[in-house]
């Protein structure tokens, strides 16, 4: 269901030139903005988190498309304008519907970025399909393997039910006071506190999780954005990538929390746009 905001951002995006398009997929449609780039920089996939949409990346696709090519954003199954099937989804359904979506909407290799969620959809991915990875770039991607106490020691604060909760949520995920804060976190808890939400999180298993032979079957440069404030995911998640993605570029921003995309998203694009030329730059050589 779309928000005022939501309307506006998608909106202005619209008039920016994006088109909407809806792909069929065994999970249920999803809704993917799709934008002709100005630039000469090679495609670039934004997937976002849990409970946010596509058109959240506004403040990073207008830094982005005066440089690349194409920039696709799907909206994940069950958020944003995309289907939300009865009964929910789980890790097993969202990452077929993205797969789907990926293989429907890319006609040439691209460079695949995800936050939270979205990083461990990308990952998925790319372990599947290489062909179509010119590289990844990751901030705090979620799915990092680990035993069933831990893994629920450390989602089940993110199962929102009250406005207490989510304040808590909203100071744990941003490095900076947010105006409104209250505003904000009654924002939080309108997407966060809804029950497939709710049971998404509450049932997620190990064995959902990102394996290492998954990992360790994924080839191209990686760059990994773990802020030194991140304070919803821990440590070990980025230890377990540290462990099982050895080639990976691993960056530890200062001032960068759980949502640098919301904060920082010109540094996020600056990021984003350095390991492009660095690909292009390997590609460049390779021919030669």
């Amino acid at each position: 269901m779309l928000t005022v905001f939501d309307r506006i951002i998608q909106a202005d995006l619209l008039r920016r030139g994006f088109t909407q398009r809806w792909v069929e997929t065994s999970a249920g449609r999803v809704h993917v903005l799709d934008g002709p780039g100005r630039g000469e920089l090679p495609p670039v996939v934004l997937l976002h988190g849990l409970a946010s949409r596509a058109a959240h990346f506004r403040p990073m696709a207008l830094g982005l498309l005066p440089h690349v090519s194409r920039l696709i954003m799907p909206d994940l199954l069950g958020h944003g304008e995309s289907h939300l099937p009865l009964d929910g989804f789980d890790s097993t359904s969202l990452d077929a519907a993205l797969v789907e979506t990926l293989d429907q909407v890319l006609d040439e290799p691209a460079l695949l970025f995800g936050v939270s969620l979205g990083g461990a959809g990308v990952l998925h991915y790319a372990s599947l399909r290489p062909e179509k990875t010119l590289g990844l770039c990751l901030v705090s991607p979620g799915g990092a393997l680990m035993d069933e106490g831990a893994l629920r020691t450390m989602l089940d604060p993110l199962v929102i039910q009250d406005h207490a909760q989510a304040l808590e949520f909203t100071r744990r995920a941003f490095t900076r006071w947010v105006p409104s804060e209250r505003l904000f976190a009654w924002a939080i808890l309108q997407t966060m506190r809804r029950p497939h939400v709710h049971r998404f999180l509450r049932g997620l298993e190990p064995g959902q999780l990102l394996q290492p032979d998954a990992l360790r079957r994924i080839e191209a440069p990686v760059r990994l954005l773990w802020g030194r404030q991140e304070r919803l995911f821990w440590l070990q998640c980025l230890e377990y990538f540290r462990d099982h993605l050895p080639h990976a570029e691993v960056h530890r921003p200062e001032r960068w929390g759980h949502a640098p995309v919301a904060e920082q998203p010109h540094e996020v694009v600056e990021h984003i746009l350095d390991l492009l030329r660095q690909v292009r730059g390997q590609e460049t050589r390779g021919a030669a």
